[in-house]
């Protein structure tokens, strides 16, 4: 993630509350992956050490303006609110 974070345009994320997305759970069930794909995914994510309990997604568009960012800092090695789109 360092890796990443000291390219010249940094990392970034986005993000919105996951109320508004569905839990690995239902994504999986409603993208019809097949069981091969599904425990590849989620054996190769572990491996990484990614929990699929914090897994969310969406099927439908996300508007950018509901959506909060962050930049990775590596100084201080954590995630800071870059920018707020719109107002809560």
């Amino acid at each position: 993630m360092v890796e990443m974070a000291e390219l010249p345009d940094g990392l970034w994320r986005f993000g919105l509350p996951t109320t508004d997305l569905l839990d690995w759970r239902k994504l999986k069930q409603a993208a019809h992956l097949s069981p091969e794909t599904k425990r590849t995914l989620e054996m190769t994510a572990r491996a990484l050490g990614a929990r699929r309990e914090l897994w969310y997604g969406s099927f439908e568009p996300i508007e950018l303006a509901v959506c909060r960012a962050q930049r990775f800092s590596v100084e201080a090695d954590e995630w800071r609110d870059a920018l707020r789109l719109v107002e809560p």
